[in-house]
Protein backbone atom coordinates (compact mmCIF):
# COMPACT_ATOMS: atom_id res chain seq x y z
CA UNK A 1 0.00 0.00 0.00
CA UNK A 2 2.84 2.57 0.92
CA UNK A 3 4.75 1.96 -2.75
CA UNK A 4 1.30 2.31 -4.03
CA UNK A 5 0.47 5.49 -2.31
CA UNK A 6 4.34 6.22 -3.36
CA UNK A 7 3.62 5.91 -7.03
CA UNK A 8 0.50 8.23 -7.06
CA UNK A 9 2.28 11.03 -5.31
CA UNK A 10 5.27 11.40 -7.96
CA UNK A 11 3.25 10.56 -10.84
CA UNK A 12 1.26 13.53 -9.63
CA UNK A 13 4.77 15.37 -9.02
CA UNK A 14 5.50 14.47 -12.62
CA UNK A 15 2.26 15.39 -14.12
CA UNK A 16 2.34 18.85 -12.37
CA UNK A 17 5.99 19.68 -13.91
CA UNK A 18 4.82 18.60 -17.34
CA UNK A 19 1.94 21.12 -17.20
CA UNK A 20 4.09 24.58 -16.38
CA UNK A 21 4.56 25.95 -19.21
CA UNK A 22 5.94 29.80 -17.72
CA UNK A 23 8.20 30.71 -15.14
CA UNK A 24 7.92 34.02 -13.34
CA UNK A 25 10.89 36.13 -12.65
CA UNK A 26 10.36 38.94 -10.05
CA UNK A 27 13.50 40.16 -9.58
CA UNK A 28 13.27 40.17 -6.03
CA UNK A 29 16.07 37.52 -5.65
CA UNK A 30 20.00 38.70 -6.52
CA UNK A 31 21.48 36.94 -9.43
CA UNK A 32 18.18 36.52 -11.21
CA UNK A 33 18.82 38.26 -13.92
CA UNK A 34 22.06 37.56 -15.09
CA UNK A 35 22.15 34.03 -12.90
CA UNK A 36 18.77 32.25 -13.41
CA UNK A 37 18.49 33.67 -17.43
CA UNK A 38 21.06 33.45 -20.10
CA UNK A 39 22.06 37.17 -20.04
CA UNK A 40 23.90 38.87 -22.78
CA UNK A 41 24.21 42.37 -23.52
CA UNK A 42 25.65 44.76 -25.97
CA UNK A 43 28.20 48.06 -24.14
CA UNK A 44 25.83 48.13 -21.13
CA UNK A 45 22.44 46.41 -20.51
CA UNK A 46 19.73 46.39 -17.62
CA UNK A 47 21.26 45.92 -14.17
CA UNK A 48 18.81 43.99 -11.60
CA UNK A 49 18.39 46.63 -8.82
CA UNK A 50 16.73 45.73 -4.80
CA UNK A 51 14.45 48.64 -5.42
CA UNK A 52 12.47 50.86 -7.21
CA UNK A 53 10.37 47.77 -9.17
CA UNK A 54 6.45 47.08 -8.08
CA UNK A 55 5.59 48.06 -4.37
CA UNK A 56 9.11 49.74 -4.36
CA UNK A 57 10.51 45.59 -4.93
CA UNK A 58 13.70 43.85 -6.63
CA UNK A 59 13.65 44.96 -10.46
CA UNK A 60 16.20 45.41 -13.38
CA UNK A 61 16.73 48.99 -14.22
CA UNK A 62 17.22 49.90 -17.62
CA UNK A 63 20.22 50.89 -19.33
CA UNK A 64 20.70 55.09 -19.82
CA UNK A 65 23.34 54.32 -21.82
CA UNK A 66 23.56 55.34 -25.59
CA UNK A 67 23.01 52.03 -28.11
CA UNK A 68 22.38 49.78 -25.21
CA UNK A 69 20.59 46.33 -25.72
CA UNK A 70 20.34 43.13 -23.24
CA UNK A 71 19.12 39.68 -24.25
CA UNK A 72 17.45 37.42 -21.19
CA UNK A 73 16.27 33.91 -21.80
CA UNK A 74 15.29 31.26 -19.76
CA UNK A 75 17.50 28.66 -19.45
CA UNK A 76 15.05 25.63 -19.44
CA UNK A 77 12.70 24.72 -22.38
CA UNK A 78 9.27 24.23 -22.93
CA UNK A 79 8.87 21.36 -25.33
CA UNK A 80 5.52 21.31 -27.17
CA UNK A 81 4.18 19.82 -30.18
CA UNK A 82 2.96 21.28 -33.75
CA UNK A 83 0.46 18.73 -34.11
CA UNK A 84 -1.73 20.07 -32.37
CA UNK A 85 -3.21 23.86 -31.82
CA UNK A 86 -1.78 25.71 -28.31
CA UNK A 87 -1.70 28.69 -27.09
CA UNK A 88 1.55 30.12 -24.90
CA UNK A 89 1.71 33.73 -23.00
CA UNK A 90 4.02 35.23 -21.88
CA UNK A 91 3.86 39.27 -19.99
CA UNK A 92 6.06 41.09 -18.90
CA UNK A 93 5.36 45.38 -16.18
CA UNK A 94 7.77 47.98 -17.29
CA UNK A 95 7.43 51.82 -16.57
CA UNK A 96 8.34 54.98 -18.38
CA UNK A 97 10.91 57.39 -17.59
CA UNK A 98 9.66 60.99 -15.74
CA UNK A 99 10.88 62.18 -18.66
CA UNK A 100 11.17 60.57 -21.86
CA UNK A 101 12.96 62.81 -25.00
CA UNK A 102 14.18 61.04 -27.81
CA UNK A 103 14.68 64.39 -29.88
CA UNK A 104 13.93 63.30 -33.48
CA UNK A 105 14.79 60.12 -33.55
CA UNK A 106 12.04 57.93 -34.97
CA UNK A 107 11.87 55.33 -32.26
CA UNK A 108 13.47 52.49 -30.00
CA UNK A 109 12.66 48.78 -29.15
CA UNK A 110 12.39 49.25 -25.12
CA UNK A 111 10.46 46.09 -24.18
CA UNK A 112 10.62 42.81 -26.47
CA UNK A 113 8.58 39.97 -25.45
CA UNK A 114 9.81 36.35 -27.72
CA UNK A 115 9.94 32.48 -27.83
CA UNK A 116 12.96 31.10 -29.50
CA UNK A 117 14.10 27.44 -30.61
CA UNK A 118 17.48 28.13 -29.58
CA UNK A 119 18.78 28.50 -25.77
CA UNK A 120 20.89 31.50 -26.54
CA UNK A 121 20.12 35.15 -28.07
CA UNK A 122 22.87 37.46 -28.63
CA UNK A 123 22.44 41.11 -27.98
CA UNK A 124 23.40 42.85 -31.15
CA UNK A 125 23.36 46.71 -32.29
CA UNK A 126 22.30 46.13 -35.70
CA UNK A 127 18.50 46.48 -35.09
CA UNK A 128 18.10 43.79 -32.11
CA UNK A 129 14.75 42.56 -33.32
CA UNK A 130 15.83 40.77 -36.78
CA UNK A 131 19.08 39.86 -35.91
CA UNK A 132 18.36 37.57 -33.23
CA UNK A 133 19.19 33.83 -33.20
CA UNK A 134 17.01 31.72 -35.66
CA UNK A 135 14.26 30.52 -35.20
CA UNK A 136 12.51 33.46 -33.14
CA UNK A 137 9.09 35.27 -33.22
CA UNK A 138 9.53 39.04 -31.40
CA UNK A 139 7.15 40.93 -30.14
CA UNK A 140 8.09 44.95 -29.40
CA UNK A 141 6.22 47.83 -27.23
CA UNK A 142 7.86 50.86 -29.52
CA UNK A 143 8.17 53.80 -27.85
CA UNK A 144 7.99 57.29 -29.88
CA UNK A 145 8.29 60.52 -29.41
CA UNK A 146 8.83 62.55 -32.62
CA UNK A 147 10.45 65.61 -33.07
CA UNK A 148 10.65 66.22 -28.85
CA UNK A 149 6.36 66.29 -29.24
CA UNK A 150 6.37 65.34 -25.29
CA UNK A 151 3.57 62.92 -26.55
CA UNK A 152 4.75 59.22 -25.80
CA UNK A 153 3.37 56.80 -28.37
CA UNK A 154 3.36 52.84 -28.37
CA UNK A 155 3.86 50.73 -31.63
CA UNK A 156 3.43 46.94 -31.52
CA UNK A 157 6.15 45.34 -33.57
CA UNK A 158 6.84 42.46 -34.46
CA UNK A 159 9.66 40.17 -35.93
CA UNK A 160 10.53 36.57 -37.20
CA UNK A 161 13.85 35.16 -38.16
CA UNK A 162 14.95 38.43 -40.18
CA UNK A 163 11.83 39.76 -41.10
CA UNK A 164 9.54 42.28 -39.40
CA UNK A 165 5.77 42.80 -39.31
CA UNK A 166 3.54 45.68 -38.15
CA UNK A 167 3.53 48.48 -36.53
CA UNK A 168 -0.04 47.20 -35.57
CA UNK A 169 -1.49 50.58 -34.04
CA UNK A 170 -0.69 53.50 -31.67
CA UNK A 171 -1.19 54.83 -28.15
CA UNK A 172 -0.30 57.40 -26.23
CA UNK A 173 1.01 57.09 -22.65
CA UNK A 174 2.04 58.95 -19.98
CA UNK A 175 5.51 59.20 -18.61
CA UNK A 176 6.71 58.11 -15.05
CA UNK A 177 3.93 55.22 -15.20
CA UNK A 178 3.66 51.27 -14.71
CA UNK A 179 2.34 49.43 -17.41
CA UNK A 180 1.55 45.85 -18.32
CA UNK A 181 2.15 44.37 -22.00
CA UNK A 182 1.08 40.53 -22.64
CA UNK A 183 1.36 38.78 -25.73
CA UNK A 184 -0.79 35.44 -26.26
CA UNK A 185 1.10 33.12 -29.05
CA UNK A 186 -1.53 30.68 -30.68
CA UNK A 187 -0.72 27.66 -32.81
CA UNK A 188 -2.84 26.63 -35.20
CA UNK A 189 -2.48 23.59 -37.32
CA UNK A 190 -4.28 24.74 -40.36
CA UNK A 191 -3.22 27.64 -42.75
CA UNK A 192 -1.68 31.04 -41.23
CA UNK A 193 -0.06 29.69 -38.24
CA UNK A 194 0.43 31.95 -35.98
CA UNK A 195 -2.53 34.11 -34.20
CA UNK A 196 -0.47 36.70 -31.66
CA UNK A 197 -2.79 38.72 -29.37
CA UNK A 198 -1.19 41.97 -27.82
CA UNK A 199 -2.69 43.36 -24.64
CA UNK A 200 -1.60 46.61 -23.18
CA UNK A 201 -3.14 47.90 -19.36
CA UNK A 202 -2.05 50.98 -17.47
CA UNK A 203 -1.05 49.72 -13.71
CA UNK A 204 -0.84 50.56 -10.52
CA UNK A 205 2.30 50.70 -8.55
CA UNK A 206 1.48 47.80 -6.52
CA UNK A 207 1.32 45.74 -10.50
CA UNK A 208 -3.15 45.86 -9.93
CA UNK A 209 -3.63 46.40 -13.51
CA UNK A 210 -6.23 49.71 -14.15
CA UNK A 211 -7.23 50.61 -17.75
CA UNK A 212 -6.78 48.14 -20.86
CA UNK A 213 -5.45 50.25 -23.79
CA UNK A 214 -5.88 48.20 -26.54
CA UNK A 215 -6.11 44.92 -27.23
CA UNK A 216 -4.91 43.74 -30.48
CA UNK A 217 -5.16 40.48 -32.78
CA UNK A 218 -2.96 39.76 -35.58
CA UNK A 219 -4.24 37.00 -37.67
CA UNK A 220 -1.52 34.76 -39.49
CA UNK A 221 1.06 37.01 -38.87
CA UNK A 222 3.22 34.26 -38.99
CA UNK A 223 2.01 31.79 -42.06
CA UNK A 224 4.29 29.24 -41.43
CA UNK A 225 5.57 26.46 -39.25
CA UNK A 226 9.13 28.00 -38.11
CA UNK A 227 9.71 25.69 -34.71
CA UNK A 228 9.55 22.46 -36.09
CA UNK A 229 7.61 19.87 -35.36
CA UNK A 230 8.26 18.76 -31.86
CA UNK A 231 10.07 22.05 -30.77
CA UNK A 232 11.65 23.07 -27.43
CA UNK A 233 10.73 26.76 -26.76
CA UNK A 234 12.69 29.16 -24.63
CA UNK A 235 10.96 32.48 -23.66
CA UNK A 236 13.14 35.62 -23.47
CA UNK A 237 13.15 39.34 -22.72
CA UNK A 238 15.03 41.54 -24.42
CA UNK A 239 15.89 45.53 -24.82
CA UNK A 240 16.98 47.48 -27.96
CA UNK A 241 17.39 51.20 -27.12
CA UNK A 242 19.33 53.96 -29.19
CA UNK A 243 20.78 57.52 -28.77
CA UNK A 244 18.75 57.48 -25.34
CA UNK A 245 16.18 55.91 -22.76
CA UNK A 246 12.68 55.49 -22.68
CA UNK A 247 11.80 53.43 -19.82
CA UNK A 248 13.09 53.24 -16.57
CA UNK A 249 12.44 49.25 -15.92
CA UNK A 250 11.33 46.04 -16.30
CA UNK A 251 9.50 43.78 -13.48
CA UNK A 252 7.66 40.37 -12.81
CA UNK A 253 8.65 39.06 -16.33
CA UNK A 254 6.52 35.86 -16.56
CA UNK A 255 8.80 33.71 -19.73
CA UNK A 256 7.82 30.56 -21.56
CA UNK A 257 10.15 27.75 -19.77
CA UNK A 258 10.03 24.99 -17.49
CA UNK A 259 10.64 25.78 -13.43
CA UNK A 260 12.83 24.07 -11.43
CA UNK A 261 11.07 22.10 -8.93
CA UNK A 262 11.59 23.08 -5.34
CA UNK A 263 11.18 21.56 -1.92
CA UNK A 264 8.13 23.87 -1.33
CA UNK A 265 6.35 22.89 -5.06
CA UNK A 266 7.20 19.25 -4.03
CA UNK A 267 5.66 19.08 -0.65
CA UNK A 268 2.81 21.30 -2.14
CA UNK A 269 2.36 17.43 -4.01
CA UNK A 270 2.78 15.28 -1.43
CA UNK A 271 0.46 17.21 0.54
CA UNK A 272 -2.63 17.16 -2.51
CA UNK A 273 -1.01 13.48 -3.23
CA UNK A 274 -2.24 12.71 0.33
CA UNK A 275 -5.34 14.49 0.27
CA UNK A 276 -6.61 12.65 -2.95
CA UNK A 277 -5.17 9.15 -1.76
CA UNK A 278 -7.20 9.70 1.94
CA UNK A 279 -10.64 10.69 0.14
CA UNK A 280 -10.11 7.80 -2.34
CA UNK A 281 -9.40 5.52 0.54
CA UNK A 282 -12.00 6.65 2.64
CA UNK A 283 -14.76 6.51 -0.45
CA UNK A 284 -13.93 2.88 -0.72
CA UNK A 285 -13.97 2.22 2.95
CA UNK A 286 -17.45 3.41 2.82
CA UNK A 287 -18.78 1.00 -0.58
CA UNK A 288 -17.24 -1.87 1.09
Amino acid sequence: MKTNLLSFVLSLAVISAAQAQTVLYDFNTPGQLTGDLTYAQNVAGGTQQSSGGLSNSGYVEGSDFNTSQFTAVAKAAYATSTAADFTLTQSVYFKTLPTIDLGTFSGQDPVILGISDSGTQAANNQNLLINLTPNFIASTVRINNPNDSGNVVLEFKGGSNGGQFGPATTVSVAADSWFFFEVNYNYRTGPNNWLLEYTLYSSLDDGTLDTELFNLTLNGAIQANIFGADPELYGFLASDTQLSSSIQGFDNATLVGVPEPSSGALLASVGLGLAAWTRRRGARSKGA
